[in-house]
């Protein structure tokens, strides 16, 4: 498959994530998305808006959504679930947020409380429970991050699989 045939499919096929992508077409994308995706949202769109914050999460979210999509269906021509291409990115995000949802809930305890006990107890929990929490959901995001990038490397299954026909046409 061509580059800009690669392009073309991945960007008509942008938000399904059923079937099944070529290694090609899935590479041939993969940089294009991605760089789209990075400078949209770190280059073009802030000289524009604030995207601080939530808004540049979103935004990155569904500009991505293009990228996974096509790597979900890369993995399922190899034979895996496509779904393994969020798991990464859920324990990258989850422990983060899990912490951001916490402080907001003890800042509110503390504010309403008006107690120094609970202003302590929320800065050693910050300090022994919190950075270690996205210290770990960091590495491990990227731990997992090379068995999938490893899958999506391989060839296609030569033959039919519960994700799709095997047409042989671009497949590699």
């Amino acid at each position: 498959m061509t580059p800009i045939a690669a392009i073309k499919t991945c960007f008509s096929n942008s938000l399904k994530f059923s079937g099944r992508a070529s290694r090609s077409e899935f590479w041939w994308f993969f940089p294009i998305g991605l760089s789209a995706s990075i400078f949209v949202v770190w280059f073009l769109l802030p000289h524009f808006y604030d995207l601080s914050g939530p808004y540049g999460i979103i935004l990155n979210f569904f500009l991505l959504l293009p990228v996974w999509a096509a790597g979900a269906r890369r993995l399922q021509d190899t034979g895996e679930d496509g779904q393994q291409i969020f798991i990464p990115a859920a324990i990258f995000f989850g422990g983060p947020l899990a912490i951001y949802l916490f402080y907001g809930i003890s800042w509110l305890i503390v504010f309403f409380t008006n107690s120094f006990i609970a202003l302590v107890t929320l800065a050693l929990i910050g300090v022994f429970i919190a950075i270690p929490m996205v210290f770990v959901s960091l590495v491990a995001s990227v731990g997992l991050l090379g068995p999938i990038i490893g899958q999506l490397i391989v060839p296609s299954e030569r033959k039919d699989n519960r994700y799709g026909k095997y047409d042989g046409s671009a497949h590699g």
